[in-house]
Formats: C-alpha cells, sequence, structure tokens
C-alpha cells in the first residue's frame, strides 16, 4: 500500500513539473482584409500552382504562411492535432519560413516556444472559413495576425 501510493505522488509530482505552462499571447492584432472573394484554385490560371502544390485547391483547405521566424520554435495544432512542429535555424530572414496547409473547418492553436516561455494563438474555425491565407510574422509588434483571400509576394 505504502509503495502504490508512493508511486502514485511521485507520479503526480513529476506529471505537475513536467508539464509547460503555456499562456495566450498578448499584443495581438487581427487583421481581416475583405477585398476579394475567397481564392478558389483554377487550373487555366498559372499564377495560382502554389495552391495545387499545396494541396490546397479545394474550398475546406488554407494555407498559414509564417515569415520572419529566427530561433523560434513552433507547434501548430489543429482541431487538438498535432500538424507540424519545428524549430527553426537562427538568422535574420525576412522572408517566408514556412507555409502550412491547414483545414479551415476546425480551430487552430500555434504555440511558439521562447527563452521567456511558450505563448499560444488561438484562431477559431469561423475565422478561418473565410479566408485563403492567413499571414503571421512574430517580430512585428504587435504581433499581427493577417488574414485574406490573395497571395503576397515576398522578396
Amino acid at each position: 500500500m505504502k509503495k502504490t501510493l508512493i508511486f502514485l505522488l511521485l507520479s503526480f509530482v513529476s506529471d505537475f513539473y513536467g508539464q509547460t505552462i503555456i499562456k495566450n499571447m498578448e499584443n495581438v492584432k487581427y487583421n481581416y482584409v475583405t477585398k476579394k472573394q475567397f481564392l478558389l484554385y483554377d487550373p487555366t490560371k498559372k499564377d495560382l500552382d502554389y495552391l495545387k502544390y499545396f494541396k490546397a485547391t479545394d474550398t475546406k483547405t488554407s494555407l498559414l504562411v509564417l515569415y520572419m521566424l529566427s530561433k523560434d520554435s513552433i507547434k501548430i495544432v489543429s482541431g487538438g492535432k498535432l500538424i507540424k512542429e519545428e524549430r527553426f535555424t537562427p538568422g535574420n530572414s525576412t522572408s517566408v519560413r514556412s507555409i502550412q496547409p491547414i483545414s479551415n473547418q476546425k480551430s487552430l492553436e500555434i504555440i511558439f516556444y521562447r527563452t521567456t516561455g511558450a505563448e499560444k494563438i488561438d484562431i477559431s474555425a469561423e475565422d478561418l472559413k473565410k479566408y485563403k491565407f492567413v499571414y503571421l510574422s512574430p517580430k512585428q509588434k504587435p504581433l499581427e495576425l493577417e488574414f485574406t483571400n490573395f497571395w503576397k509576394m515576398f522578396m
């Protein structure tokens, strides 16, 4: 009985201290660009080949574009399921670092792991359903999350 109690207590303590505390990110600006309709794939237009490449030609898939990332670790969770976990190498990059197809039918969590701790952004499925692209850069202050239906060109 004592061994079982000690084992359960040690298990609880190790689980409690082993968890990462994730707080919701503060100072997030949500920018909704509603100039165009939801972008549909048209095989006659060559400028939309990237939608085919990322398998985002249907209306249930959007693209999450992360840029200006350096020394960041991120985790992307869609509808409770991990879809990507990546650590970016240090550097002064102003370009696109990751393009991730995501389901726009489920809520999305983006978790940034930094030296100051883990921070999370929650994006609702209602926001995602209306837009083909979500652009995000953690270097902007305040962090801007841009929802749009057109592809941005990055230099």
